[in-house]
């Protein structure tokens, strides 16, 4: 393996794993850093570069990354520079210079790039973390994508490697002077976990580091990376369930939640009636005698009957809302009784007027076909007292008469607004407050 991707694979261990800097290990970097840039001012270039891969070792820094770029530079080694010059482009340099440096950086990967083959490694999704290796692993890696990378011309694999995820690969054709790109797109290992419980309850899928990694409604098929992953599920009714299980990867992992019901809202109802004992229905069903407190009444619009012996039944429909209490009071009207008495007395003196009307009536009509008789026939008798008698007879008809159309129109009035219990019936009020 040639010396230069030795020192690559160290620089990259010295990066990804960086570590507190002992007294001597910046001792011995600021050592190579001075022997580089002698080497670099006396055009040792070769050496140069060895010296600040040391120092890079010992305490990673991106200026230190820029010379290296600047060594293979000026050694012509075109695939280097650019390779450590896009590495440089890619860190935070905040010292002194840097604006100077990132434009110069610039300026050369543009020159560099019609002289060298370019492949442009991206994943999709777009993840951190994904770290590009090609052809050898052993060679090290290339960084994280996304990335441009300088390749010898000709073929080459390329593959991507993240934690979580299978490696996705690649092959590609290297040209001089053109970029190629490649997108990988690397498989998340999972398991598959099937998570029954209450039909249309909401689910989701953590990780062991609380990441949500998948959600549903039960029943659910849901994926999960390997490991400890705990399941949320949300029902209405229902406390929210909380479990943990193992998936495992490409196996099939089940979870039956049972979620513990919350109590049904209520409320309550008290019924008094005006009648002592009077017979209590809810929704058609009898459920005591008044005064009854109705306890926890599911929350929905209830139907309530109260009837008595002797008292016309009332019934109605009342809502029940939930943690409220309600008062129902109802007033029973007795059953109707029939008219007035006086109906009666008055109705018989009508009837007893109209009879004596009739026979007036006949006597009077009597006496005045005799009148006539005798007007007709003088000698017959004296006709004055026929007369008399006959008006008289008639008078006493027509008083009759009137007394008897006036008693019988007084007692069927009194038939129809004696009887007041039948025309106000039953009724009842409702209150209700917070229990």
């Amino acid at each position: 393996m040639p010396a230069w991707r030795i020192a690559l694979a160290l620089l990259w261990l010295g990066v990804a794993v960086p570590s507190v800097t002992r007294a001597d290990d910046a001792a011995m970097a600021r050592f190579h850093h001075e022997q580089a840039s002698q080497h670099y001012l006396a055009g040792r270039f070769d050496r140069a570069v060895q010296e600040f891969f040391a120092a890079q070792r010992l305490s990673p820094n991106s200026r230190t990354v820029y010379n290296i770029g600047l060594c293979f530079l000026r050694m012509r080694r075109d695939l280097d520079a650019f390779y450590f010059l896009s590495e440089y482009l890619s860190l935070v340099d905040d010292a002194d210079g840097a604006d100077e440096r990132r434009r110069f950086a610039q300026d050369t990967l543009q020159t560099l790039g019609p002289s060298v083959a370019r492949v442009a490694v991206r994943v999709e999704p777009a993840r951190e973390g994904a770290v590009i290796f090609v052809d050898q692993r052993e060679h090290g890696s290339y960084g994280e994508a996304p990335r441009v990378l300088a390749l010898p011309p000709g073929p080459h694999r390329v593959w991507v490697e993240l934690e979580g995820y299978r490696p996705a690969e690649a092959s590609v054709e290297a040209v001089r002077g053109q970029e190629v790109e490649v997108v990988l797109a690397p498989e998340r290992v999972v398991g598959t976990l099937a998570v029954r419980g209450p039909a249309g309850a909401r689910v989701r899928a953590f990780d062991s580091g609380g990441t949500e990694v998948d959600a549903g409604v039960l029943p659910a098929e849901l994926r999960a990376p390997p490991g400890r992953v705990e399941v949320e599920v949300v029902a209405e009714g229902y406390r929210t369930y909380r479990g943990f299980v193992q998936v495992v990867a490409d196996e099939r992992a089940e979870l039956l939640a049972e979620p513990e019901r919350l109590p049904l809202p209520t409320g309550d109802v008290t019924v008094t009636a005006n009648v002592a004992e009077a017979v209590i229905e809810l929704d058609g069903e009898p459920v005591g005698l008044a005064p009854l407190v109705l306890t926890d009444l599911s929350v929905a619009a209830r139907t309530v009957r109260v009837s008595a012996p002797g008292h016309l039944a009332w019934s109605g429909e009342l809502e029940v809302e939930a943690d409220t209490r309600g008062w129902l009071t109802v007033q029973l009207a007795p059953l109707p009784t029939g008219p007035s008495p006086f109906t009666w007395v008055v109705g018989g003196a009508g009837v007893a007027s109209l009879v004596a009307w009739a026979i007036t009536a006949g006597l009077a009509a009597d006496r005045a076909a005799e009148f006539d008789a005798r007007w007709n026939h003088p000698g017959g008798g004296s006709v004055v007292d026929l007369r008399d008698e006959a008006t008289g007879l008639a008078l006493a008809s027509d008083v009759t008469l009137g007394v008897a159309l006036v008693g019988l129109g007084a007692a069927v009035a009194l038939y129809f607004v004696t009887d007041d219990s039948a025309r106000e019936g039953s009724n009842a009020s409702f209150t209700r407050r917070t229990r």
